[in-house]
Protein backbone atom coordinates (compact mmCIF):
# COMPACT_ATOMS: atom_id res chain seq x y z
CA UNK A 1 0.00 0.00 0.00
CA UNK A 2 2.97 2.28 -0.47
CA UNK A 3 2.91 5.23 -2.87
CA UNK A 4 -0.76 6.01 -2.32
CA UNK A 5 -1.59 9.71 -2.82
CA UNK A 6 -2.26 11.52 0.44
CA UNK A 7 -5.83 12.24 -0.69
CA UNK A 8 -6.57 8.52 -1.12
CA UNK A 9 -4.87 7.60 2.14
CA UNK A 10 -6.91 10.26 3.96
CA UNK A 11 -10.21 8.76 2.73
CA UNK A 12 -9.15 5.24 3.71
CA UNK A 13 -8.00 6.36 7.16
CA UNK A 14 -11.30 8.13 7.75
CA UNK A 15 -13.23 4.97 6.99
CA UNK A 16 -10.98 2.76 9.11
CA UNK A 17 -11.11 5.22 12.03
CA UNK A 18 -14.91 4.97 12.01
CA UNK A 19 -14.71 1.19 12.44
CA UNK A 20 -15.30 0.13 8.83
CA UNK A 21 -13.06 -1.50 6.22
CA UNK A 22 -11.70 0.35 3.19
CA UNK A 23 -10.17 -1.29 0.12
CA UNK A 24 -8.38 -0.11 -2.98
CA UNK A 25 -10.06 -2.06 -5.78
CA UNK A 26 -10.14 -2.77 -9.49
CA UNK A 27 -8.05 -0.97 -12.06
CA UNK A 28 -6.05 0.97 -9.48
CA UNK A 29 -4.73 -2.29 -7.97
CA UNK A 30 -3.97 -3.66 -11.44
CA UNK A 31 -2.17 -0.52 -12.63
CA UNK A 32 -0.09 -0.23 -9.48
CA UNK A 33 0.96 -3.88 -9.80
CA UNK A 34 1.95 -3.38 -13.42
CA UNK A 35 3.58 -0.03 -12.66
CA UNK A 36 1.25 2.03 -14.83
CA UNK A 37 0.19 5.52 -13.73
CA UNK A 38 -3.15 5.52 -11.91
CA UNK A 39 -5.60 8.26 -12.88
CA UNK A 40 -8.77 6.94 -11.23
CA UNK A 41 -8.70 5.68 -7.66
CA UNK A 42 -11.58 3.31 -6.86
CA UNK A 43 -12.26 2.48 -3.22
CA UNK A 44 -14.80 0.11 -1.71
CA UNK A 45 -16.09 -0.06 1.85
CA UNK A 46 -18.52 -1.91 4.10
CA UNK A 47 -19.73 1.44 5.47
CA UNK A 48 -23.46 1.96 4.74
CA UNK A 49 -24.63 4.38 2.11
CA UNK A 50 -26.12 6.87 4.57
CA UNK A 51 -22.70 7.24 6.20
CA UNK A 52 -21.00 7.73 2.83
CA UNK A 53 -23.50 10.40 1.80
CA UNK A 54 -23.05 12.19 5.11
CA UNK A 55 -19.29 12.31 4.62
CA UNK A 56 -19.32 13.02 0.86
CA UNK A 57 -22.59 14.73 -0.14
CA UNK A 58 -21.35 15.99 -3.52
CA UNK A 59 -23.63 14.58 -6.22
CA UNK A 60 -22.31 11.57 -8.13
CA UNK A 61 -24.25 10.06 -11.07
CA UNK A 62 -23.73 6.59 -9.60
CA UNK A 63 -25.25 7.34 -6.19
CA UNK A 64 -28.20 5.03 -6.94
CA UNK A 65 -25.70 2.20 -7.24
CA UNK A 66 -23.88 3.03 -4.03
CA UNK A 67 -21.11 5.27 -5.38
CA UNK A 68 -20.03 8.67 -4.02
CA UNK A 69 -17.40 11.22 -5.01
CA UNK A 70 -14.74 11.21 -2.29
CA UNK A 71 -12.45 13.75 -3.92
CA UNK A 72 -10.78 14.57 -7.24
CA UNK A 73 -10.23 11.28 -9.06
CA UNK A 74 -11.51 9.21 -6.10
CA UNK A 75 -14.72 7.17 -6.24
CA UNK A 76 -15.93 5.41 -3.10
CA UNK A 77 -18.50 2.63 -3.37
CA UNK A 78 -20.27 0.50 -0.82
CA UNK A 79 -19.71 -3.25 -1.10
CA UNK A 80 -22.57 -4.50 -3.18
CA UNK A 81 -24.12 -7.37 -5.08
CA UNK A 82 -26.04 -6.80 -8.29
CA UNK A 83 -29.04 -8.52 -9.83
CA UNK A 84 -29.85 -9.04 -13.52
CA UNK A 85 -29.02 -6.38 -16.14
CA UNK A 86 -32.31 -5.91 -18.01
CA UNK A 87 -31.00 -2.89 -19.93
CA UNK A 88 -27.59 -4.54 -20.55
CA UNK A 89 -25.95 -1.71 -18.65
CA UNK A 90 -27.31 -1.15 -15.12
CA UNK A 91 -28.20 -3.79 -12.52
CA UNK A 92 -31.91 -4.07 -11.78
CA UNK A 93 -31.17 -4.06 -8.05
CA UNK A 94 -28.15 -3.25 -5.86
CA UNK A 95 -27.80 -4.86 -2.45
CA UNK A 96 -25.35 -3.85 0.26
CA UNK A 97 -23.20 -6.79 1.37
CA UNK A 98 -20.67 -7.24 4.18
CA UNK A 99 -17.90 -9.22 2.45
CA UNK A 100 -15.40 -7.89 -0.08
CA UNK A 101 -15.18 -11.18 -1.97
CA UNK A 102 -18.89 -11.04 -2.79
CA UNK A 103 -18.27 -7.60 -4.27
CA UNK A 104 -15.31 -8.77 -6.33
CA UNK A 105 -17.03 -11.74 -7.97
CA UNK A 106 -19.42 -9.42 -9.86
CA UNK A 107 -16.54 -7.69 -11.72
CA UNK A 108 -15.64 -8.18 -15.37
CA UNK A 109 -12.10 -9.64 -15.51
CA UNK A 110 -10.00 -11.42 -12.93
CA UNK A 111 -7.19 -8.84 -12.98
CA UNK A 112 -9.82 -6.24 -12.05
CA UNK A 113 -11.28 -8.44 -9.29
CA UNK A 114 -8.66 -7.63 -6.66
CA UNK A 115 -8.81 -5.53 -3.52
CA UNK A 116 -6.02 -4.49 -1.18
CA UNK A 117 -5.62 -2.60 2.08
CA UNK A 118 -3.20 -2.60 4.98
CA UNK A 119 -4.66 -5.91 6.16
CA UNK A 120 -3.87 -7.82 2.95
CA UNK A 121 -5.05 -8.78 -0.52
CA UNK A 122 -8.46 -10.18 -1.47
CA UNK A 123 -9.50 -11.67 -4.80
CA UNK A 124 -12.77 -12.50 -6.50
CA UNK A 125 -11.45 -15.42 -8.54
CA UNK A 126 -9.07 -18.30 -7.83
CA UNK A 127 -6.88 -17.31 -10.79
CA UNK A 128 -6.86 -13.56 -10.10
CA UNK A 129 -3.36 -13.37 -8.61
CA UNK A 130 -1.76 -15.64 -11.22
CA UNK A 131 -3.58 -13.82 -14.02
CA UNK A 132 -2.30 -10.53 -12.65
CA UNK A 133 1.23 -11.91 -12.52
CA UNK A 134 1.04 -13.32 -16.06
CA UNK A 135 -1.09 -10.56 -17.64
CA UNK A 136 -3.97 -12.83 -18.61
CA UNK A 137 -7.35 -11.32 -19.46
CA UNK A 138 -9.95 -13.77 -18.18
CA UNK A 139 -13.62 -13.20 -17.39
CA UNK A 140 -14.67 -13.65 -13.78
CA UNK A 141 -16.82 -16.77 -13.62
CA UNK A 142 -18.56 -17.92 -16.81
CA UNK A 143 -17.49 -15.66 -19.68
CA UNK A 144 -20.79 -15.97 -21.62
CA UNK A 145 -22.65 -14.81 -18.51
CA UNK A 146 -20.37 -11.83 -18.05
CA UNK A 147 -20.79 -10.68 -21.67
CA UNK A 148 -24.55 -11.31 -21.57
CA UNK A 149 -24.85 -8.99 -18.55
CA UNK A 150 -23.19 -6.12 -20.41
CA UNK A 151 -21.75 -6.56 -23.88
CA UNK A 152 -19.66 -3.41 -23.49
CA UNK A 153 -17.27 -5.80 -21.73
CA UNK A 154 -16.28 -7.14 -25.15
CA UNK A 155 -15.05 -3.68 -26.11
CA UNK A 156 -13.35 -3.23 -22.74
CA UNK A 157 -11.60 -6.58 -23.18
CA UNK A 158 -10.12 -5.52 -26.51
CA UNK A 159 -9.25 -2.05 -25.26
CA UNK A 160 -7.47 -3.46 -22.21
CA UNK A 161 -5.51 -5.85 -24.42
CA UNK A 162 -4.58 -3.04 -26.82
CA UNK A 163 -3.47 -0.84 -23.92
CA UNK A 164 -1.68 -3.30 -21.65
CA UNK A 165 -0.80 -6.26 -23.86
CA UNK A 166 -0.77 -9.74 -22.33
CA UNK A 167 -2.92 -12.66 -23.47
CA UNK A 168 -6.66 -13.29 -23.59
CA UNK A 169 -7.84 -16.58 -22.10
CA UNK A 170 -9.26 -18.86 -24.80
CA UNK A 171 -12.69 -19.34 -23.19
CA UNK A 172 -13.02 -15.58 -22.73
CA UNK A 173 -12.01 -14.93 -26.35
CA UNK A 174 -14.47 -17.48 -27.72
CA UNK A 175 -17.31 -16.13 -25.57
CA UNK A 176 -16.61 -12.60 -26.82
CA UNK A 177 -16.59 -13.81 -30.43
CA UNK A 178 -19.89 -15.65 -29.95
CA UNK A 179 -21.61 -12.70 -28.26
CA UNK A 180 -20.41 -10.28 -30.94
CA UNK A 181 -21.89 -12.59 -33.58
CA UNK A 182 -25.27 -12.46 -31.84
CA UNK A 183 -25.38 -8.67 -32.11
CA UNK A 184 -24.59 -5.73 -29.85
CA UNK A 185 -27.19 -4.01 -27.71
CA UNK A 186 -25.02 -1.52 -25.81
CA UNK A 187 -25.55 2.14 -26.72
CA UNK A 188 -23.49 3.94 -29.34
CA UNK A 189 -22.57 6.50 -26.70
CA UNK A 190 -20.77 3.91 -24.59
CA UNK A 191 -19.19 2.21 -27.61
CA UNK A 192 -17.89 5.55 -28.89
CA UNK A 193 -16.28 6.25 -25.51
CA UNK A 194 -14.42 2.94 -25.78
CA UNK A 195 -13.37 3.66 -29.36
CA UNK A 196 -11.85 6.99 -28.39
CA UNK A 197 -9.82 5.20 -25.71
CA UNK A 198 -8.76 2.50 -28.19
CA UNK A 199 -7.47 5.17 -30.54
CA UNK A 200 -4.77 6.00 -28.00
CA UNK A 201 -3.14 2.64 -28.76
CA UNK A 202 -0.52 2.47 -31.49
CA UNK A 203 -1.27 0.56 -34.74
CA UNK A 204 0.90 -2.42 -33.76
CA UNK A 205 -1.40 -3.06 -30.79
CA UNK A 206 -4.60 -3.48 -32.83
CA UNK A 207 -4.19 -7.22 -33.48
CA UNK A 208 -6.99 -8.33 -31.13
CA UNK A 209 -9.31 -5.66 -32.61
CA UNK A 210 -8.77 -7.04 -36.12
CA UNK A 211 -8.86 -10.71 -35.12
CA UNK A 212 -12.19 -10.27 -33.33
CA UNK A 213 -13.50 -8.21 -36.27
CA UNK A 214 -14.61 -5.52 -33.86
CA UNK A 215 -15.48 -3.29 -36.83
CA UNK A 216 -18.86 -5.02 -36.66
CA UNK A 217 -19.36 -3.64 -33.18
CA UNK A 218 -18.70 -0.12 -34.47
CA UNK A 219 -20.91 -0.57 -37.55
CA UNK A 220 -18.00 0.07 -39.87
CA UNK A 221 -16.79 -1.91 -42.90
CA UNK A 222 -13.57 -3.90 -42.41
CA UNK A 223 -10.41 -1.88 -42.06
CA UNK A 224 -8.47 -0.99 -45.21
CA UNK A 225 -4.72 -0.70 -45.02
CA UNK A 226 -3.76 2.84 -46.03
CA UNK A 227 -0.16 3.98 -46.64
CA UNK A 228 -0.45 6.82 -44.13
CA UNK A 229 1.13 7.31 -40.76
CA UNK A 230 -0.81 7.50 -37.49
CA UNK A 231 -1.38 11.15 -36.39
CA UNK A 232 -0.85 12.07 -32.72
CA UNK A 233 -4.22 13.39 -31.49
CA UNK A 234 -7.26 11.22 -30.75
CA UNK A 235 -9.57 13.29 -33.00
CA UNK A 236 -7.19 13.05 -35.97
CA UNK A 237 -6.88 9.31 -35.36
CA UNK A 238 -10.67 9.05 -35.40
CA UNK A 239 -10.62 10.78 -38.78
CA UNK A 240 -8.01 8.29 -40.03
CA UNK A 241 -10.02 5.36 -38.58
CA UNK A 242 -13.13 6.58 -40.44
CA UNK A 243 -11.18 6.91 -43.69
CA UNK A 244 -9.82 3.38 -43.28
CA UNK A 245 -13.30 1.88 -43.14
CA UNK A 246 -15.32 3.56 -45.87
CA UNK A 247 -14.75 3.46 -49.60
CA UNK A 248 -16.87 6.55 -50.25
CA UNK A 249 -17.38 9.89 -48.56
CA UNK A 250 -21.17 9.46 -48.34
CA UNK A 251 -20.77 6.31 -46.26
CA UNK A 252 -18.47 8.15 -43.86
CA UNK A 253 -20.96 11.01 -43.51
CA UNK A 254 -23.78 8.58 -42.75
CA UNK A 255 -21.67 6.94 -40.02
CA UNK A 256 -20.80 10.32 -38.50
CA UNK A 257 -24.46 11.29 -38.53
CA UNK A 258 -25.48 8.21 -36.52
CA UNK A 259 -22.93 8.44 -33.71
CA UNK A 260 -23.29 10.80 -30.72
CA UNK A 261 -20.54 13.30 -31.46
CA UNK A 262 -20.71 16.95 -30.48
CA UNK A 263 -22.12 19.04 -33.33
CA UNK A 264 -18.93 21.04 -33.87
CA UNK A 265 -16.77 17.92 -33.76
CA UNK A 266 -18.97 16.14 -36.29
CA UNK A 267 -18.85 19.15 -38.63
CA UNK A 268 -15.07 19.35 -38.36
CA UNK A 269 -14.67 15.63 -39.08
CA UNK A 270 -17.01 15.75 -42.08
CA UNK A 271 -15.24 18.78 -43.56
CA UNK A 272 -11.81 17.22 -43.06
CA UNK A 273 -12.97 13.82 -44.36
CA UNK A 274 -14.15 15.48 -47.57
CA UNK A 275 -10.55 16.41 -48.37
CA UNK A 276 -9.22 12.94 -47.56
CA UNK A 277 -11.40 11.56 -50.34
CA UNK A 278 -10.95 14.49 -52.71
CA UNK A 279 -7.17 14.81 -52.28
CA UNK A 280 -5.48 11.52 -51.28
CA UNK A 281 -2.06 13.14 -50.85
CA UNK A 282 -0.67 15.46 -48.11
CA UNK A 283 -0.18 18.27 -50.63
CA UNK A 284 -3.96 18.44 -51.08
CA UNK A 285 -4.55 18.46 -47.31
CA UNK A 286 -1.95 21.22 -46.97
CA UNK A 287 -3.81 23.26 -49.57
CA UNK A 288 -7.04 22.90 -47.54
CA UNK A 289 -5.21 23.76 -44.33
CA UNK A 290 -3.76 26.94 -45.87
CA UNK A 291 -7.20 27.80 -47.18
CA UNK A 292 -8.47 27.64 -43.60
CA UNK A 293 -11.43 25.39 -44.42
CA UNK A 294 -13.47 23.90 -41.56
CA UNK A 295 -11.54 20.88 -40.29
CA UNK A 296 -8.25 22.41 -41.44
CA UNK A 297 -6.65 21.72 -38.06
CA UNK A 298 -7.17 17.98 -38.55
CA UNK A 299 -5.85 18.17 -42.10
CA UNK A 300 -2.78 20.06 -40.88
CA UNK A 301 -2.11 17.31 -38.36
CA UNK A 302 -2.60 14.58 -40.97
CA UNK A 303 -0.19 16.28 -43.36
CA UNK A 304 2.44 16.75 -40.66
CA UNK A 305 2.16 13.09 -39.65
CA UNK A 306 3.06 12.10 -43.22
CA UNK A 307 6.19 14.26 -43.06
CA UNK A 308 4.89 17.25 -45.01
CA UNK A 309 7.16 20.15 -44.06
CA UNK A 310 5.77 22.93 -46.26
CA UNK A 311 3.62 25.88 -45.18
CA UNK A 312 0.43 24.76 -43.44
CA UNK A 313 -0.95 28.00 -41.99
CA UNK A 314 -3.27 30.42 -43.73
CA UNK A 315 -1.35 33.70 -44.20
CA UNK A 316 -2.99 37.14 -44.54
CA UNK A 317 -3.15 38.28 -48.15
CA UNK A 318 -0.37 40.65 -49.14
CA UNK A 319 -3.06 42.99 -50.47
CA UNK A 320 -5.93 43.99 -48.17
CA UNK A 321 -9.62 44.36 -49.09
CA UNK A 322 -9.25 48.12 -48.60
CA UNK A 323 -6.45 48.19 -51.14
CA UNK A 324 -8.54 46.10 -53.54
CA UNK A 325 -11.25 48.72 -53.28
CA UNK A 326 -8.81 51.58 -53.90
CA UNK A 327 -6.75 49.88 -56.64
CA UNK A 328 -9.53 48.13 -58.58
CA UNK A 329 -12.69 49.88 -57.35
CA UNK A 330 -14.17 46.62 -56.04
CA UNK A 331 -17.13 46.60 -53.68
CA UNK A 332 -19.82 44.22 -52.46
CA UNK A 333 -20.13 40.84 -54.15
CA UNK A 334 -17.30 41.50 -56.61
CA UNK A 335 -14.93 42.30 -53.77
CA UNK A 336 -15.87 39.03 -52.05
CA UNK A 337 -15.31 37.03 -55.24
CA UNK A 338 -11.91 38.62 -55.84
CA UNK A 339 -10.82 38.01 -52.26
CA UNK A 340 -11.86 34.33 -52.42
CA UNK A 341 -10.02 33.92 -55.73
CA UNK A 342 -6.81 35.33 -54.25
CA UNK A 343 -7.10 33.15 -51.15
CA UNK A 344 -7.39 30.02 -53.27
CA UNK A 345 -4.46 31.19 -55.38
CA UNK A 346 -2.24 31.70 -52.34
CA UNK A 347 -3.40 28.40 -50.77
CA UNK A 348 -2.29 26.59 -53.94
CA UNK A 349 1.05 28.40 -54.06
CA UNK A 350 2.11 30.41 -50.97
CA UNK A 351 4.96 31.89 -53.03
CA UNK A 352 2.45 34.02 -54.90
CA UNK A 353 1.48 35.96 -51.79
CA UNK A 354 3.23 39.14 -52.93
CA UNK A 355 1.46 42.42 -53.65
CA UNK A 356 2.73 42.76 -57.23
CA UNK A 357 1.98 39.12 -58.02
CA UNK A 358 -1.55 39.30 -56.64
CA UNK A 359 -2.30 42.53 -58.53
CA UNK A 360 -1.06 40.93 -61.77
CA UNK A 361 -3.09 37.76 -61.16
CA UNK A 362 -6.18 39.79 -60.39
CA UNK A 363 -5.79 41.81 -63.61
CA UNK A 364 -5.63 38.53 -65.57
CA UNK A 365 -8.67 37.25 -63.67
CA UNK A 366 -10.66 40.34 -64.73
CA UNK A 367 -9.68 39.83 -68.37
CA UNK A 368 -10.54 36.13 -68.21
Amino acid sequence: MANLPDSVRTVMNRIESAGYRAYLVGGAVRDMAWKYPVSDWDLATDAPMDVLLAWYPTFHPGWRFGVVDAGPGIELAMLRAESAYSDRRHPDRVLAIPAIRQDLIRRDFTVNALAVNDHGLESGADTACSDLQNKVWRAVGAAPTRFAEDDLRIFRLVRFHMTYGGTIAEETWQAARAKLGEGITVSRERRLAELLKMLRAEPLNWKSYRNLDLDRGFERPPMQMLPWKWPPSTEARLLYWIRQGFWDFDGACQWLGRWPLARGQRRSLIDAAYWLWKQPEPTGWAYAARLGTPGSGLLREMAQAQGYDGILDAAPLAITPWELQARFGLTGQKLGEATRYLRHLVAQDPGKNLRATLERELSLWFKG
